[in-house]
């Protein structure tokens, strides 16, 4: 019979075999953009609102991973504090 900690040791693990998955998935995914945005920057002339849209989208799903990752809404609350300062530093 499985109690607490062997629930919270078994869900530590899976998160941590699937942080594992994306992190290697979108290493090999920029490597691949990399090799693409050679071949975009010769037919799209306009070389910063295609490095914004892949920013964006990258931003969009860091934002659906961690909305699914950390569900603690405590969490998300900026107060007056070093998260805002982190979050201000970031945006500038």
């Amino acid at each position: 019979m499985l109690n607490d900690s062997d629930y919270i040791i078994g869900l530590e693990i899976i998160t941590i075999f699937f942080l594992i998955i994306i992190f290697v998935e979108r290493f090999c995914r920029s490597l691949i953009k990399s090799m693409q945005q050679v071949k975009v920057s010769k037919q799209y002339p306009r070389h910063h609102s295609g490095s914004a849209l892949m920013n964006l989208m990258g931003a969009l799903q860091a934002t659906a991973l961690a909305l699914c990752v950390d569900k603690d809404r405590s969490q998300w609350k900026l107060g007056l504090d070093i998260r805002l300062l982190t979050a201000l530093f970031t945006v500038s």
